[in-house]
């Protein structure tokens, strides 16, 4: 969204909708409000976040991980035995140790501008963002550079009711802040 858009855009959702893209926008994604209404954050001073990685696709022709992985993991090991394995174990890890830490260090920095903090393990928080990573271009450079990005699905749910959807964003090939 550009200039005016934007801001009408930011005025419609509200407050709380305000704060919780603004990371997004930072890091040049595209995000939408696809339904609900993010006001109910208003006044949350804690915000649970999980991540989900069920059924995510990678690359540009939206190939199911699994396979994408397997295929990796073989061609690396082809070319030096053991780094496919190195490889598939730092996938995995960076969920954890690298792309989650940095999504919660982007929203929480707007966040606590209205006295709020997403995280891991929130437990009394009354709502859960649920991240749910649908599409990942890992980014590349052979000869020319593919820039990373990853396609989000945020539900915003009540902690205790985790099965209906209270608002729901779709965020469009985000991409790391630089």
């Amino acid at each position: 969204m550009e200039g005016m858009q934007m801001s009408k855009a930011m005025k419609t959702m509200g407050v709380a909708a305000a704060v919780l893209l603004v990371p997004v926008v930072l890091m040049a994604a595209k995000a939408k409000l696809v339904s609900g209404d993010l006001a109910l954050l208003k006044g949350q001073t804690a915000i649970e976040v999980e991540f989900d990685y069920a059924g995510m696709t990678v690359g540009g022709k939206g190939t199911p991980e699994a396979q994408w992985l397997a295929d990796e993991v073989a061609k690396r090991n082809g070319k030096k035995a053991g780094s496919g394995d190195a490889f598939q174990a730092t996938w995995v890890s960076s969920r954890t140790e690298l792309y989650a830490p940095r999504f919660l260090e982007e929203l929480n920095k707007e966040l606590a501008k209205g006295g709020a903090k997403a995280m891991l393990g929130a437990g009394a928080a009354k709502y859960t963002l649920i991240v749910r990573t649908m599409q990942v271009e890992p980014g590349a450079t052979i000869g020319f550079n593919t820039q990373a990005w990853a396609t989000l699905e945020v539900r915003l749910v009540e902690t205790a009711k985790k099965d209906v959807a209270l608002a729901a964003i779709g965020i469009e090939k985000i991409r790391p802040a630089s």
